[in-house]
């Protein structure tokens, strides 16, 4: 599950905030197991020519094939590119291994789940596929542990790109011709070359 948000150009964050999901997807796949009179483990699928696709959730003996996602709350567009994507890898499995299987996508928060319900071109495009969408309730520290790791992803994307910003800087200014008339106090005396007082 790891190296299917990994695929999906999902951040790989802090290696507790990937734990915290894994473990968080196990619980939604548990719940659904018990939902559905299952038994759903992850799986790489090979369609029999060396292509594979990697599945949340597969039950073979019952048919049921399953795509997780665990974030709580609004989806961003990102987030929104990868249910795309793992709605379009229940519909290749389902081909590969001869068609008729249940296709589930589920869904820890009602937020993130709205992506897909309504009169949205998601939702048409979803129930013409023959996929279903689930949510899941997880228990409330489940839920509490998620949002933090939210939120550590978050800040740390941020600095990222401050530090990203500032290099980016930096880089710049190493481009820029020095003082043709050779000044070494520019960063000192600034007032007086910028704005014509005496010299400090």
């Amino acid at each position: 599950m790891e190296k299917n948000r990994q695929n999906h150009g999902i951040g790989k964050g802090h290696d507790s905030d990937s734990s915290e999901h894994c473990k968080s997807e196990g619980e939604v796949l548990r719940t659904v197991e018990r939902q559905l009179d299952c038994h759903l483990s992850p799986e790489d699928v090979d369609r029999g020519d060396g292509v594979t696709a990697q599945v949340d959730g597969i039950d073979r003996e019952k048919k049921i094939l399953c795509e997780v996602n665990c974030h709580i709350g609004k989806l961003k567009p990102s987030q929104r590119d990868k249910v795309a994507a793992d709605v379009l890898k229940l519909v290749f499995v389902d081909k590969a291994l001869g068609g008729d299987w249940k296709k589930v996508l589920c869904f820890a928060s009602e937020e993130a789940a709205v992506y897909c319900q309504g009169r949205s071109w998601m939702s048409a495009a979803i129930k013409q596929m023959g996929c279903e969408v689930r949510v899941v309730e997880l228990r409330s520290d489940t839920v509490r542990r998620l949002e933090e790791a939210q939120n550590r992803n978050a800040r740390g994307n941020t600095a990222v790109k401050a530090r990203s910003s500032l290099a980016a800087l930096a880089d710049f200014a190493e481009t820029l011709p020095g003082d043709p008339n050779g000044r070494q106090d520019g960063a000192e005396q600034h007032d007086h070359y910028l704005f014509g007082l005496p010299k400090r």
